[in-house]
Formats: C-alpha cells, structure tokens, sequence
C-alpha cells in the first residue's frame, strides 16, 4: 500500500509498487488528511454533506485544484494504470458515488456506510449549494447539441451562469495540456469546471491541466447523460439498495458486462488483500488520520 511505503519514496514523489498494484504518490500530496485506502487508491473519509461543503468552498476562492468522483470501474484503474493512479494521487478529495464501493470502504474502515449520490446527484447537491455564485464551465458530452441542452437546463434549474460549453471530438489525444482550451475557458471567467468525459479520461485531463485554470474542476462521468435523458435513470429505490450496477448492465448490456467482467476478480484480490492487512496489522491500521 502506498500509505505503507518508506519516507524517501513520498517526499521524492515516485511510482511506488505493490505486487500487481503500482502508485504514484507525489511529493506533496494535497488530499484530504482522512482517507481509507482500498489498495492504492485512497478515498476521503468524510460526510457526503462535508464533500459539498468543501467542493464549493474550493469553486468560490477559485482554487487550482480538482477531486475525482469513483465507482468500482475507476477504483480497479486506479489499481492498475500508472497514469490514473498519479490523477487520484494528485487529486484534492476521491469520494465514492458507488453504493457497492462505498459497503466495501465500510467493510475495510468497519463504519456505517454513508450516504452516497450517483454523479448527476451529486452535481445537482453541488450546483444547489453554489446557485448563481456558479460559473460553469461544461467540456464533455456526446454532442454539441446534448451540452446546449444540458448548459440550458442547468441554468433554468439551479440558477448558475453556464459561461463555457465544449464537446470535444471522441479522440484518447484530450487528456493531454491544451493550451488554447485552457485560455478559453480562463478568458469565460468560470470558477467551476464540470467535466464529462468518461474514466479515466477526465481524471488524466484534470491531472494534465487543472494547475492552469483559475477554476476548481470535478469530473462526473455519465452525469451529462443522466441529466439530459440521454441514459434511462434507475428509480431511487434501485439506487438505495445498491443495484444501480444491475440495472446499468440491464440497460447497456454490452459495454456494461465488459467493464464487470475486467473488474470482478481485480476487486476480490483488492479486497481481499486489504482484509488480510487489517487480520495482520490491527483493526483500521490503514485509515490514516
């Protein structure tokens, strides 16, 4: 685990590994000081309340920064991708929006499991809190149309100024710094950069550019879609008993079924592992405080 690693690696700012798992842990990391670590990948080990709190604090002081909102697809990537291990490492706050990640972290820290909101939840819990204090800048989405229509319904519903909206052609070449797009978005005075490209490419992009914005940025991955009606939403008592995954396999089996088969059996070994620390070293030795 990298929490476990020697001094010298942390302050140098190294890719650390173990065994099948690799991180990278930079030389001043700037997450949240209550975090569980589930392998590598460290979530914030605070109150759905107090991540909304502390997210919009961050967008009204414009601070340079971004926090990576998580289900078990991204935790495995996390696991497993140098590059995507480095994005969370470098991230202010991970919070789970999994009801099936956020058991296993109870399980791991032995807590209640919090509330949990999927990513459109979240978002809407975000934008409420902020109202017109928002400037949004929107990159992601299917089409230009689909980010017209959402930029237009945010503003109806939540008050914000949707100052910026830009759907980028379906290319891996987004992640990397692109300094025309950084301008722009500056020059539209946002304060709050929502992205939705899907993981693991908007965490790379948050990673690779958000030190040049003058905005706090969040990535929310499917949430344009949710909130556009471009995905059929699950009715809430799906969510609260955590089959939201289910009813995401029924709906799009195809691509679903592939991301569940490649991360089942990383997940038990993750899990695994982390229960055997907790039988070797004492109960909640990982939950760094």
């Amino acid at each position: 685990m990298a929490g476990q690693s020697g001094g010298n690696d942390l302050a140098a700012g190294k890719l650390i590994k173990s065994g099948a798992h690799v991180a990278f842990v930079p030389k001043s990391a700037p997450m949240c000081d209550n975090r569980i670590f589930l392998g590598t990948a460290a979530y914030a080990d605070i109150e759905l309340g107090e991540f909304v709190r502390d997210v919009c604090a961050k967008v009204t002081r414009r601070h340079r920064g971004y926090c990576c909102v998580s289900n078990v697809h991204s935790m495995v990537l996390a696991n497993r991708d140098a590059k995507m291990s480095e994005a969370y490492a470098s991230a202010d706050m991970v919070y789970p929006d999994s009801r099936v990640l956020t058991a296993l972290l109870s399980l791991i820290s032995l807590r209640k499991p919090p509330p949990v909101l999927r990513g459109d939840r979240l978002l809407a819990q975000i934008l409420g809190e902020l109202g017109n204090s928002a400037r949004v800048a929107l990159y992601g989405g299917r089409t230009p149309g689909q980010l017209d229509a959402l930029s237009r319904g945010l503003q109806k519903q939540y008050g914000i100024n949707c100052v910026f909206a830009e759907c980028p052609p379906f290319s891996d070449a987004i992640t990397s710094r692109d300094d025309g797009l950084l301008r722009r978005i500056n020059e539209s005075g946002a304060n709050f950069v929502v992205l939705g490209l899907g993981c693991p490419k908007q965490e790379l992009w948050m990673a690779n550019n958000s030190d040049q914005l003058n905005a706090y940025c969040i990535g929310v991955g499917a949430a344009f879609d949710y909130i556009t009606g471009e995905q059929t939403d699950s009715p809430r008592w799906v969510h609260a008993i955590g089959l939201e995954w289910l009813w995401r396999l029924v709906s799009d089996p195809t691509r679903i079924w592939q991301r569940h088969r490649e991360s089942f059996l990383p997940l038990l070994s993750l899990v695994s592992q982390q229960c055997l620390a907790n039988a070797r070293s004492g109960t909640r030795s990982w939950l760094r405080r």
